[in-house]
C-alpha cells in the first residue's frame, strides 16, 4: 500500500454527573447576567465570520484560484501523442510522436549505428564484420553476435577497434544472424537489422507509465530530433548469455507517455486527459520523487472540501463536475473508495465512512446552495451504506466494512450529514441516525474524565482534529459547556517557532518551498502515548480546522490566521502547504509534505469565507415550520413556532421536564406534531414508520402551517398515547396522564400526573433513600419555581452517593432531614448569580434562587452575606469568596457605555440607505432609528459605512459593523421575530462576526419580554461584552457573560 493513503488511515485506528460539594462547600463557578430591565439579543450579519483584521480578499481568491487549477486539465508547453491507440490489456513495445515546435531544442547527438559488412544467411560459414559509428568512446561498447534457431545462441562477443570496424573468428551460421551493440551495462543500444541514423534529443526524455491503481513508472523511451519516440523490448539472458526471450517494456494499463526536461524534471507534454474531473489534492514539485504516485491521485474528502468551496463562490459548473465524476464511480451498493486516481479512476479498495459522509454533505450542501436536488439519490444511497455500518447498541457509524473500530472524527462527519438529509429530505431514517450518533458522540466517544473527544470508542488516544470538529460539533449541537473544554484541549498541539527549509533528504524531501518567518500554528499529535514518535510540525489543514473552531467560540485566531496566509505565500499559485516540514516515517504511519494541498487550501477559503456555513448550528439547519419536515433535536437548540412557545402549559412545563423537540410531518406535511420527551441524557424517541421504535412517552402539540395554530391530536392518534415503558430504562419517564380534557382543549397541569423515576445506583442504601424521599415530595411532580427538577434530583442523588462512600447511613436520614439537605444543596450557591440589574443606585440580584432589591453595591453584597449566614455557612474564608464574587460582579456594571454628550444631539457620519426588500428596509431603518434616540439621549455615536468587502472594523475582514459608541464597536439588530431562541442565535453569531457589543432595537418585538430575558439568563453568551437594548423609547443596558 502505497504510505501516503495512510495520512487519515493511521488517525481512525487509533454525562456522569460532577459530585457537589457535601453541605458547607458550595459551587464556585457562576454565570453571571449582568441587566437592566428585561429584554435580550442582535440583528442580521452582513458578513460573514473570522476574527482579526488581517486583510484576506486577495489570499482567499488566491485560494480559489489554486482549487480551480487542481481541477483544470494541466495545460501543457506542447503536445505528445501515442502512433496508436494501445488498449489497457496490450503488453509490449509504444511509439509515437512529440510537437517539437514549442520547446527549445539545444542540442542533439547521434544515434549509435551497427552496420554488417554483408549478408549472413543460413549455412554461412566464415568470419562476420561490420562497423559501428554514432557513438563517442568504442571502448566502452561490444558487438555480441547471435545465431538465431529456437533461441538466440551467442556464437562471438567482439571489441570495438579504434575506427569503430569489428571482425569475428571463423562461425557458422544455422538459422539467423542477430548483431547487437551493447553497452557496459549490457544495454542494447543498436540492432543491425534495424538501423536509425536520426539523432537523438539532449536535455529531454520521454517516460513512460502504465496505469492502474496509479501510475507506474515502465521504462523511458529514446526520443529523436525528428519528434517521434520509441521503446525497445528488454532481452532475458540465461548463464550461458543467451537470449531466451524477450521482456515487455511496457505492461498492461492505461499507457501514458510523458515529455519532461531533465534539468528540473518539468513535464512539457503528457498524453494524459483526465477521465475524471475530480481535484487533484495535491501539486507535487516536478522533482519531488513521490510525483509519480501521488500527482494524479484526488482524495474524496478533499474533492468534498472542494464541492463545498465551490458552493459557496457559486461556481457551479465546478461543483457539479465533480460532483458527477463521483456520482459515475460510485459502487453499485452506495460506498465510494477512499482516494481515485484522476485519469484512471479505482485506485483501492478502501472505504471509509469519514471520507463518504463528508461527500454525502457536501452533495447536500450543493442542493441547498443552487436548489439543485440532482444529487440527492446520489447522496442518499451513501447514507444508506453508512447505515450498514452502524452499530445497533451504541448508533455509532464503524470506520469501514474491513475494520471494527468506531472513529470519532468519522462520526462527526456522519452526523452533520445525516442531519442536513434527514432535515433536506423529511427522511426519518436519516433523522433517527443523526440523532443516534450525536448521542453516541456525547455518550461513548466523550471522555468524562479527561473532559476531551476520544480517538474513537474505548480509545483514549487523542488528536488534534478530533477536538477541533468535536470542538463545532458542540458548538453546533449548543453544548457550550463542553466546547469550551475543546479549546484547553487543541491548545496543548500549539506549535511555534517552525519554518519552511529546503531539503534533499527522502524522509523530508522539499526542495522548491522556503520561508524563513516563523510560524505558529497546530500539530496533528501529540508525542505520548503510540504517538510518541509523530512529526512536530505545523499542520495547516488541522490549523485551519483549529480556527474555524475557534472563531465560532469568539477566540481570536489571528496569530494562526496569519501563519496561514505566510504557508500560502510560498506558493506562487495560491495553494497552502499541508505542513511546514516534509516528514515521512519509513513504516509509512505518517505522511506529512511541503505541498500545496487541496485540504489545507479548502480550509482556508471555507474558513474565511462562510466559516458557519460548514456545519452550521443546528437551528439553522433542523426547520420546524416548514412544510414536509420532520426533526429531532436536542431541545437546547430546538426552535418551535410562536404558537406553542407562548402556550401557557408549554411554557410550565418545558423547564422542569423537557429536553427534546421531536416534529412529526403528517396530513400531507400540513401539520406538524411536536412531542416533549423527557430525557436528559439519553434520547429515546425516534420515529420509524411513523411510530415509536423505542419508549419515552411524551407530550404531543399539534402544528397547523397553513393557519398557524396548535391544536390537540385525534384522541385516536397512537403517537400521543401513553407509552409503556420498562422500569430498567435508563433516564426519567412520564406515566398515567392524560393529554386533554372532554372537550378536547390543551391539557392543564391538574391534569398531569407525572412519575419521575432516576436510574438506580445500585447501591441500596442510596436508591431506598432516594425513593423515600422522592414519594414524600409530591411537589416534585410538577413544574415550580423553586428549581426542583430533573437535574436537581439527579444532583441529590449524586450527594447521597458522596456521603454514603464517606461511611454515612444515609438510609438512617428522617424525611425532614433529607429535606433539609435537599434545600440546602438546592440553594447554597448564593453566589450564583442568575442576573443583576442596575438602574441608577437600585440593584436587583437574582441569586441562590431569591430576587434580593438593594440600593447600591455595599447593600447587596451585606444581604447576600446575611442570607449565606442564614443557610449555615460560617466559614470567613467562605464569606470573603462570596462577598469577593459579589463585588467582583457588580463592579463589571460599571464598565457599561454610558452617555458623555448633552442631550439631544445627532449621529455623526452617513446613515446607511435603507434599499433592499421589504424586510431590508424595516430593519435599515430602525438601525438608524436607535442611531437617533441613542444620540439624542447623549450617546457619542458614530454611524459606520456599509462596504462591500467590509468597513474593516468587524471580527472578520468582510464585516460591516453599524456604530462606534464611545469609540466600541457596536452592531445593530431589530428582530422582527418573537421566537426567541432564534433572537438569541442571531445576537450570538454576530458576536463572532460583526462585533462583541450590539444594540438591540425592540420595537419591532412584539413577544413575551421575561421569556426574551430568560433565554439569556438560562443561556449565556461568552463572546457577548455589552447589550444595548432598546423598547418604546427607552434605552437600558444588558450584560451578559
Amino acid at each position: 500500500m502505497n504510505i501516503f493513503i495512510l495520512r487519515l488511515l493511521a488517525k481512525e485506528e487509533r454525562m456522569l454527573l460532577n459530585l457537589k460539594n457535601y453541605i458547607n462547600k458550595s459551587i464556585v463557578h457562576f454565570l453571571v447576567i449582568l441587566m437592566i430591565f428585561s429584554l435580550v439579543p442582535s440583528k442580521t450579519v452582513k458578513a460573514d465570520e473570522v476574527s482579526g483584521t488581517v486583510s484576506t480578499s486577495d489570499a482567499v481568491d488566491k485560494a480559489l484560484d489554486f482549487l480551480c487549477k487542481q481541477q483544470d486539465t494541466p495545460v501543457y508547453q506542447t503536445s505528445i501523442e501515442f502512433d496508436e491507440s494501445y488498449d489497457n490489456g496490450y503488453a509490449g513495445e509504444v511509439s509515437g510522436k512529440v510537437d517539437l515546435s514549442k520547446i527549445d531544442i539545444s542540442s542533439t547527438f547521434p544515434s549509435p549505428v551497427l552496420m554488417l559488412d554483408g549478408s549472413y544467411d543460413a549455412g554461412y560459414q566464415g568470419t562476420i564484420s561490420g562497423r559501428a559509428s554514432g557513438i563517442s568512446n568504442y571502448d566502452d561498447y561490444k558487438v555480441r553476435i547471435y545465431d538465431e534457431t529456437d533461441i538466440e545462441y551467442l556464437i562471438a562477443t567482439v571489441n570495438l577497434d579504434s575506427d569503430g570496424t569489428w571482425r569475428t573468428g571463423n562461425r557458422t551460421i544455422h538459422g539467423t544472424l542477430k548483431a547487437y551493440l551493447v553497452s557496459k551495462d549490457d544495454t542494447i543500444e543498436a540492432d543491425a537489422s534495424n538501423n536509425t541514423k536520426i539523432p537523438q534529443l539532449s536535455g529531454y526524455g520521454v517516460e513512460i507509465y502504465s496505469a492502474t491503481d496509479v501510475p507506474y513508472y515502465q521504462c523511458n523511451a529514446y526520443l529523436y530530433a525528428d519528434g517521434t519516440f520509441s521503446t525497445r523490448s528488454k532481452p532475458q539472458y540465461d548463464g550461458d548469455g543467451n537470449i531466451l526471450s524477450y521482456l515487455n517494456s511496457i505492461h498492461p494499463g492505461v499507457k501514458i507517455a510523458r515529455l519532461v526536461r531533465n534539468s528540473d524534471h518539468k513535464i512539457l507534454a503528457s498524453t494524459e486527459i483526465p477521465k475524471y474531473n475530480l481535484v487533484r489534492s495535491y501539486y507535487v514539485p516536478s522533482d519531488d520523487p513521490a510525483k509519480k504516485y501521488v500527482s494524479s491521485r484526488s482524495w474524496i474528502y478533499d474533492d468534498a472540501l472542494a464541492v463545498i468551496s465551490f458552493s459557496i463562490a457559486g461556481e457551479q459548473d465546478r461543483a457539479e463536475k465533480i460532483l458527477n465524476s463521483l456520482k459515475e464511480l460510485q459502487n453499485s451498493n452506495g460506498s465510494l473508495e477512499f482516494s481515485y486516481d484522476v485519469y484512471s479512476g479505482s485506485m483501492q479498495q478502501v472505504i471509509r465512512s469519514g471520507s463518504m459522509a463528508w461527500v454525502g454533505y457536501s452533495a447536500v450542501y450543493y442542493a441547498k446552495k443552487f436548489g439543485d436536488n440532482s444529487y440527492i439519490q446520489f447522496a442518499e444511497s451513501m447514507a444508506d451504506y453508512l447505515l450498514s455500518l452502524k452499530d445497533p447498541n451504541t448508533g455509532s457509524i464503524k470506520g469501514g466494512p474491513d475494520v471494527s473500530w468506531y472513529s470519532t472524527e468519522h462520526n462527526i462527519d456522519s452526523y452533520f450529514f445525516f442531519r442536513d438529509l434527514g432535515a433536506l429530505t423529511n427522511n426519518s431514517r436519516y433523522i433517527k441516525a443523526a440523532q443516534e450518533i450525536k448521542q453516541s458522540l456525547l455518550k461513548n466517544h466523550w471522555n468524562n474524565e479527561k473532559m476531551q473527544f476520544n480517538q474513537g470508542i474505548n480509545d483514549e488516544e487523542t488528536t488534534l482534529d478530533v477536538n477541533s470538529w468535536g470542538g463545532i460539533f458542540l458548538n453546533s449541537i449548543g453544548r457550550l459547556d463542553l466546547s469550551s473544554y475543546c479549546k484547553n484541549v487543541i491548545n496543548a498541539f500549539k506549535v511555534d517557532g517552525k519554518t519552511i527549509s529546503k531539503s534533499s533528504d527522502d524522509s523530508t524531501y522539499n526542495m522548491t518551498y522556503s520561508l524563513g518567518k516563523e510560524l505558529s500554528g497546530f500539530e496533528p499529535y501529540l508525542q505520548t502515548g503510540s504517538y510518541a514518535d509523530s512529526p512536530n510540525v505545523v499542520w495547516a489543514e488541522g490549523t485551519w480546522g483549529a480556527i474555524n473552531f475557534l472563531q465560532r467560540e469568539g477566540q481570536n485566531a489571528d496569530e494562526y490566521i496569519n501563519s496561514m496566509l505566510d504557508m500560502q505565500s510560498v506558493d506562487q499559485n495560491g495553494g497552502t502547504v499541508y505542513s511546514n516540514l516534509g516528514d515521512n516515517d519509513s513504516a509509512g504511519i505518517y505522511s506529512f509534505h511541503v505541498w500545496p494541498a487541496v485540504a489545507a487550501s479548502g480550509w482556508e477559503y471555507i474558513t474565511m469565507k462562510d466559516p458557519n456555513g460548514l456545519w452550521a448550528s443546528d437551528d439553522k439547519v433542523i426547520p420546524t415550520s416548514t412544510e414536509g419536515t420532520i426533526t429531532d433535536v436536542d431541545f437546547k437548540n430546538g426552535v418551535i413556532p410562536d404558537a406553542i412557545a407562548n402556550d401557557e402549559t408549554y411554557q410550565q412545563i418545558k423547564n422542569s421536564f423537557i429536553y427534546y423537540v421531536v416534529g412529526i410531518s403528517k396530513d400531507n406535511a400540513k401539520v406538524l406534531k411536536y412531542i416533549f420527551t423527557t430525557s436528559p441524557y439519553k434520547e429515546d424517541s425516534y420515529i420509524e414508520n411513523n411510530s415509536f421504535t423505542t419508549v419515552t412517552p411524551a407530550y404531543c402539540f399539534e402544528y397547523d402551517t397553513e393557519t398557524k395554530q396548535i391544536r390537540p391530536p385525534s384522541r385516536s392518534d397512537s403517537l400521543c398515547q401513553q407509552i409503556n415503558l420498562d422500569d430498567n430504562n435508563q433516564g426519567i419517564y412520564f406515566t398515567n396522564y392524560d393529554l386533554y380534557d372532554n372537550a378536547g382543549n390543551l391539557f392543564m397541569a391538574s391534569k398531569i400526573s407525572v412519575n419521575i423515576k432516576v436510574a438506580n445506583t445500585g447501591i441500596d442504601n442510596v436508591d431506598e433513600t432516594l425513593n423515600k424521599w422522592y414519594n414524600s415530595n409530591p411537589q416534585l411532580r410538577y413544574g415550580n419555581d423553586q428549581g426542583y427538577n430533573v437535574n436537581s434530583i439527579l444532583s441529590f442523588q449524586s450527594v447521597l452517593l458522596k456521603m454514603s462512600s464517606e461511611g454515612v447511613d444515609v438510609s438512617q436520614m428522617t424525611i425532614e432531614e433529607l429535606n433539609e439537605l435537599f434545600v440546602f444543596e438546592m440553594k447554597s450557591e448564593v453566589d450564583k448569580i442568575l442576573s443583576l440589574s442596575m438602574a441608577g443606585d437600585i440593584i436587583t440580584i437574582k441569586a441562590g434562587g431569591e430576587v434580593i432589591v438593594a440600593k447600591g453595591a455595599a447593600e447587596a453584597v451585606e444581604t447576600i452575606m446575611t442570607k449565606a449566614k442564614s443557610i449555615g455557612i460560617t466559614s470567613e474564608t467562605e464569606l470573603s469568596r462570596i462577598s469577593s464574587n459579589i463585588s467582583e460582579a457588580i463592579g463589571k456594571g460599571s464598565k457599561f457605555t454610558k452617555p458623555t454628550l448633552p442631550e439631544d444631539g445627532v449621529p455623526r457620519g452617513v446613515y446607511e440607505s435603507a434599499t433592499g426588500d421589504a424586510d431590508t428596509i424595516r430593519s435599515i431603518t430602525r438601525q438608524n432609528e436607535a442611531a437617533d434616540l441613542l444620540a439624542k439621549e447623549g450617546y457619542d455615536i458614530e454611524m459606520l459605512p456599509y462596504k462591500v468587502d467590509g468597513n474593516g472594523e468587524g471580527l472578520i475582514p468582510t464585516a460591516n459593523p453599524d456604530y462606534k459608541i464611545m469609540n466600541n464597536v457596536f452592531d445593530c439588530y431589530s428582530p422582527s421575530t418573537s421566537n426567541v431562541r432564534n433572537i438569541w442565535s442571531t445576537v450570538q453569531e454576530k458576536t463572532l462576526s460583526q462585533g462583541r457589543r450590539i444594540v438591540l432595537n425592540l420595537n419591532d418585538y412584539t413577544g413575551s419580554m421575561d421569556g426574551l430575558v430568560k433565554q439569556f439568563y438560562d443561556w449565556p453568551i461568552e463572546s457577548l461584552d455589552e447589550l444595548i437594548v432598546i423598547k418604546d423609547g427607552k434605552i437600558v443596558t444588558l450584560f451578559i457573560r
